[in-house]
């Protein structure tokens, strides 16, 4: 499959809370984006417009990834990362069912 060429960098838009981290798109153009020190999965727009918001309780998201044979899962990784007492969702795996087909994450190997 081919995926394209990668161009100049740009600022597509400004996130202004939170610490965009790990994301992976859908089939619609969206990007879902885990917000670290906001305990949440942003959906957004290529122009940044906030479409939906997966909250998982625990502070750090820190990736997003589609998975299952129809890419319709959202997989969603935590961490323990510089939290003094880690509570019960940190660290952990959550799944959401978000109404959307994710497009595959491509391999990428610089070597």
């Amino acid at each position: 499959m081919a995926y394209g060429r990668t161009g100049p960098r740009r600022q597509a838009f400004t996130i202004s809370d939170g610490m965009p981290d790990g994301m992976c798109a859908d089939v619609d153009g969206n990007l879902w984006i885990a917000n670290w020190g906001l305990g949440r999965v942003e959906c957004r727009t290529p122009v940044g417009e906030l479409l939906a918001t997966v909250e998982t309780g625990a502070p750090h998201t820190s990736s997003a990834a589609f998975a299952g044979p129809d890419l319709d899962t959202l997989v969603i990784t935590t961490s323990t990362h510089d939290l003094p007492a880690p509570g019960p969702g940190d660290g952990r795996l959550f799944t959401a069912k978000v109404g959307v087909r994710g497009l595959p994450t491509p391999y990428w190997n610089p070597f």
